[in-house]
């Protein structure tokens, strides 16, 4: 739900390049630029909605990047993750 702007550009990985876009749209088109071969899924909605209102099921993925910044948040989608492994 975050837009990629020139007050938050300078600490992303991104930069300006991809300036006023959705920065989950902006990272998606980023990964699958540099790996056509991989397809990125993206909700345009915080990780804690998506996973309450069932939009994202954690098991139909391969790989589940966490970039949200917030420690306490990527600790808890961590832990689901791994209750997923029993």
């Amino acid at each position: 739900h975050d837009y990629l702007i020139s007050e938050n550009a300078f600490r992303h990985v991104l930069g300006l390049r991809y300036g006023g876009k959705q920065k989950v749209v902006a990272l998606k088109e980023a990964i699958e630029a540099q790996l056509p071969h991989v397809q990125v899924a993206t909700v345009a909605m915080s990780i804690e909605a998506a996973l309450s209102s069932r939009k994202i099921h954690l098991t139909q993925y391969d790989l589940v990047v966490l970039a949200t910044g917030s420690p306490s948040v990527e600790l808890m989608v961590n832990e689901r993750l791994h209750r997923l492994e029993q």
